[in-house]
């Protein structure tokens, strides 16, 4: 999550700074460096926010939360030893050669994950040599601020690749899974996305992305957007989304009807005679419940409702009310007919 590669030393630094164990010297230090320039700040505000989220998430585990800490420092300070100057290697226990340099880097970001006792909030990478860095949410949303200032919401399950500094002519990123992106304007400097065989074009605007192993779905909120994957190419406009895919030979662009897809940024589902098909794939998703269909009359039935964060049982509630339809439970599953 961090936008540019980091010296070892400030990352202990900082993880010392946010652990409350710095000396006054060592605050006077942090505090120094990150009011240094625009860049400090805007890591150590991202670096912080990894780790609020650390404790955050740590609130609610049962895991020993001091006792994971000294694993983990245990295993950084090997770590530290293991290679004798950044950029070296050291040898894990299962004999594998690993690069050494990142481990205080990734500190803070790890430690949501120790700490917790789960596989994860998100997954940080950065390949040093190529320069690109990956981000992944794993069981929840997350937000991430690009070297440009534009601004990327990750759905869950999400990947993106960037570079840890754009080319002057273009800002390029590749995405797997679905985003929201809300970009900086730089006419200079178009963005681009590499989705499924797709690119798409911006310049300044607002778009959601959702990608599937057999389709595209790109929806424009504000602005304007291309999207071409060699052979053919469409413009769409603020209120326009197309779906393309492999089987798809040819594109057609509609009016997006409801904002069902905002739901994962807004925690709102916004219903606008959204047809009750496409509210349960969406309800699936967002409470990783199984909610089946089970008779094929009712599933265009039109639903028009606004629901705000609420739990699953009511916004079921709800729709069997003003549907008059019947939801009923089976051991994990829930049919509605």
């Amino acid at each position: 999550m961090l936008p540019f590669q980091s010296n070892h030393a400030i990352d202990e630094l900082l993880v010392s700074y946010l652990l409350g164990e710095a000396t006054e010297v060592q605050q006077r230090s942090a505090l120094k460096w990150i009011s240094a320039s625009p860049e400090n700040e805007r890591y150590f505000q991202e670096f912080q926010q990894i780790w609020e989220k650390s404790r955050e998430l740590a609130a609610n585990s049962s895991v020993d939360v001091n006792a994971a800490w000294e694993r983990m420092r245990e295993k950084l300070e090997k770590g530290k030893n293991g290679g004798k100057e950044e950029g070296k290697t050291g040898r894990r226990e299962d004999g594998k050669v690993v690069s050494l340099a990142g481990w205080w880097r990734r500190a803070a970001a790890i430690l949501a994950i120790v700490v917790t006792g789960t596989v994860g909030w998100t997954i940080y990478r950065q390949w040093t040599n190529a320069g690109w860095m990956e981000l992944a949410s794993q069981e929840t949303t997350l937000q991430q601020l690009l070297p440009d200032s534009s601004k990327i919401t990750l759905n869950k399950g999400a990947t993106i690749e960037y570079p840890k500094q754009f080319a002057r002519n273009k800002r390029r990123i590749k995405l797997k899974g679905e985003a929201f992106f809300d970009v900086k304007r730089i006419p200079e400097q178009p963005f681009e996305v590499e989705v499924n065989q797709l690119t798409v074009t911006v310049l300044g605007t607002s778009f959601n992305i959702r990608e599937t192993d057999s389709v595209t779905v790109v929806i424009v909120e504000t602005g304007t957007v291309q999207v071409s994957d060699g052979n053919q190419s469409i413009v769409l406009h603020a209120g326009e989304q197309i779906i393309a895919g492999k089987n798809l030979r040819s594109w057609t662009k509609v009016q997006q009807t409801d904002k069902l897809y905002q739901y994962y940024r807004t925690r709102t589902f916004n219903c606008d005679r959204t047809p009750l098909w496409k509210l349960v794939e969406v309800l699936n998703e967002a409470y990783d419940s199984n909610i089946v269909i089970i008779n094929p009359a009712i599933r265009e039935l039109p639903i028009t409702t606004v629901f705000e964060n609420q739990p699953l049982d009511e916004v079921l509630s709800i729709i069997a009310q003003t549907l008059d339809i019947t939801i009923t439970r089976k051991a994990d599953q829930i049919y509605v007919e």
